[in-house]
């Protein structure tokens, strides 16, 4: 005499094996489950590349150079907006050309009035 056991019933039984109590009196020994937190920093400019001493040279070069190529970029950005304050002051003035109509004392003043107002923005 065989019994057919349909999957559905399978599935059911294997779900009240989960729930069987096994008492056998031993402890729980697994930790409860813990997340970890982890914060990059990207704005140390490679200031740790000494810790890269085991052996591995490169990555010690690599880094040097990271850190150079930064401060090569922050020098430039300062450069490009020396740049374009001063493109955009000198645009400002008009240019003098013979039988140009305003006046020496009013371009001086114009241009220290840009000047000042350059120098106050930094």
């Amino acid at each position: 005499m065989t019994t057919h056991v349909t999957l559905e019933d399978a599935l059911s039984n294997v779900d009240l094996l989960e729930e069987l109590p096994l008492p056998d009196q031993q402890p729980c020994i697994e930790p409860p489950p813990s997340s970890i937190m982890y914060q990059a920093n990207f704005d140390t400019n490679f200031e740790d590349r000494n810790a890269f001493v085991t052996g591995i040279a490169r990555y010690i070069e690599q880094a040097t150079v990271h850190s150079s190529m930064n401060e090569m970029l922050e020098e430039g950005h300062e450069y490009a907006v020396m740049l374009y304050t001063w493109r955009s002051c000198s645009r400002a003035i008009p240019q003098v050309t013979p039988g140009f109509s305003i006046s020496l004392p009013y371009l001086l003043y114009t241009f220290i009035c840009y000047s000042l107002f350059i120098l106050q923005g930094k």
